[in-house]
């Protein structure tokens, strides 16, 4: 899903608030990850869950 339709989902608030409060600790919990790391602003990001994070849920 990408930063958007996580916060349509959750309505947590405005996306940067979203990205930096919810979006980057879980990435670096290792629970998510970025579909293109080598692109991390880019407007088609997308983010999974890991198989740390499959087994949190």
């Amino acid at each position: 899903m990408g930063a958007n339709a996580l916060n349509s989902a959750i309505g947590f608030g405005e996306t940067y608030n979203l990205k930096r409060k919810i979006i980057l600790p879980l990435i670096s919990l290792g629970y998510i990850e970025m579909a293109f790391p080598d692109r991390p602003t880019s407007a088609k990001q997308k983010y999974r869950l890991t198989e740390k994070g499959y087994a949190l849920f």
